[in-house]
């Protein structure tokens, strides 16, 4: 667990996978959607969280159909600061387009721009047009190849839309093939079918089942979104004990300390990131619980015991517990602690 659940810039619930993770420049990311409305949803988003991060956004449009999450401000004549958008109406776009070296090359351009014009990365939102069957991913392995230093690089950022029904299925498990990362039904996934284009260009690639991927990539989703409630219970419930709950890692820093515990010793999150575990022992405690930590983190039941903590204030607080040691591969990973405070019982 983290020592505090920190703030975040959240866009979306759906849009971040299992572990709390959002789009970041280097990602190349396929979404799959049914419906304009879902695909103006996850723009919106996208869009929203451009603006947090101060990404320049351009936006090429290929669908007959127009997003109106993109084009509603054109429509009041409104534009949007860092947004540029390149429709296929617009000579320029068949001529950048014409060819995979000048789409290279004006990508890379837009990056280059983005940058100088104070923004930290170019994020592209492309709409991919219905894709026929006999592209190969070996052409598609080969395009996202010669874009790969950009991610690397950190300056792009591409999102690439598909509508689900209007390309065959082998040529949707390509799209799957080349993208680490996928939004469907509106969540952030790991595509665990991803296979680095660095690899994928040494061999052919055989055809599956379009719809076993998809529904593979479904449970994997709602089976992570049931880890986190389960993680966000527990959270609650240890938040909320009466006890005071405490980790540490094997140097004695803090990786969690309950409300109770920050509400009873006054320490702040920002004064723990720099504390350890022997900074908040009151002198005349400390010898002990250092035996005591030793002989927990080897492994060693300890039972129950006492303990004397300065508080920020200088006050002493008497605490009565137990701790443990989660060891892995015969290595102490991190306590927990747990105890309860007696400072008024030994006042009385």
């Amino acid at each position: 667990m983290e020592m505090e659940q920190r703030e975040k810039e959240t866009w979306g619930e759906g849009l971040m996978d299992g572990q709390g993770r959002e789009i970041e420049p280097g990602d190349h990311v396929a979404v799959l959607f049914r419906e304009t409305g879902e695909q103006a949803e996850v723009t919106e988003l996208i869009r929203d969280r451009c603006e947090k991060k101060r990404w320049y956004l351009l936006y090429i449009a290929r669908f007959p159909e127009k997003n109106p999450a993109i084009f509603r401000d054109d429509a009041l004549g409104a534009k949007r600061e860092g947004t540029c958008i390149l429709s296929c109406d617009d000579p320029q776009f068949h001529r950048t387009f014409a060819t995979t070296e000048s789409a290279r090359t004006f990508i890379r351009k837009k990056a280059e721009e983005a940058v100088t014009g104070g923004y930290s990365s170019l994020c592209i939102i492309r709409e991919v047009p219905p894709l026929v069957s006999h592209r190969s991913s070996q052409s598609l392995v080969s395009d996202m190849a010669d874009l790969e230093p950009l991610f690397r690089e950190g300056s792009l950022i591409l999102v690439c839309m598909y509508k689900l029904g209007e390309s065959p299925p082998t040529t949707l498990q390509n799209v799957l093939r080349t993208h680490p990362l996928v939004i469907l039904d509106t969540k952030l996934l790991e595509n665990f079918f991803f296979i680095p284009s660095s690899d994928a260009k040494r061999y052919s690639l055989p055809s599956l089942e379009l719809q076993h991927w998809v529904d593979t990539l479904r449970e994997v989703s709602l089976r992570t979104e049931a880890l986190r409630e389960n993680e966000a219970r527990y959270r609650d419930l240890l938040e909320n004990a009466s006890d005071l709950i405490q980790s540490v890692d094997a140097e004695g820093r803090f990786l969690y300390v309950n409300r109770k515990w920050r509400e009873t010793l006054g320490y702040t999150p920002e004064d723990l990131g720099y504390m350890t575990l022997f900074d908040v022992i009151d002198p005349v405690s400390l010898d002990h619980c250092r035996e005591l930590f030793r002989r927990v983190i080897t492994g060693e039941e300890t039972g129950s015991f006492n303990a004397v903590f300065r508080a920020k204030s200088g006050k002493r607080v008497y605490l009565e517990g137990r701790a443990n040691c989660l060891i892995l591969g015969g290595r102490p990973r991190y306590t927990r602690g747990i105890f309860r405070d007696i400072t008024d019982e030994r006042a009385g």
